[in-house]
């Protein structure tokens, strides 16, 4: 689904856009420049929130219960609801 929307460019950017992609490519030119930015950002904040992440020691246990105790004491700090 496409849905129409009003923004506010640089008079810089609107020049070069205008410049450098047909009128007839700008839209989906736009919406492909969005969606990979919004990648980028969801790169980042993955990554982030790796970082903050918790470092372990593999203990005595399976790596398999290892990652399980890990997933299960993480899944709070993001919301991630299991299903069983």
């Amino acid at each position: 689904m496409t849905v129409k929307t009003t923004i506010s460019l640089p008079d810089e950017a609107l020049s070069s856009l205008e410049q450098m992609i047909p009128e007839s490519q700008r839209e989906k030119f736009m919406a492909s420049a969005i969606v990979d930015a919004l990648r980028q950002k969801s790169r980042e904040q993955a990554i982030e929130a790796l970082s903050r992440m918790e470092r372990y020691e593999a203990g005595e246990e399976s790596v398999v219960e290892s990652i399980r105790e890990i997933r299960e004491r993480e899944a709070g700090k993001f919301n991630i609801n299991k299903e069983k």
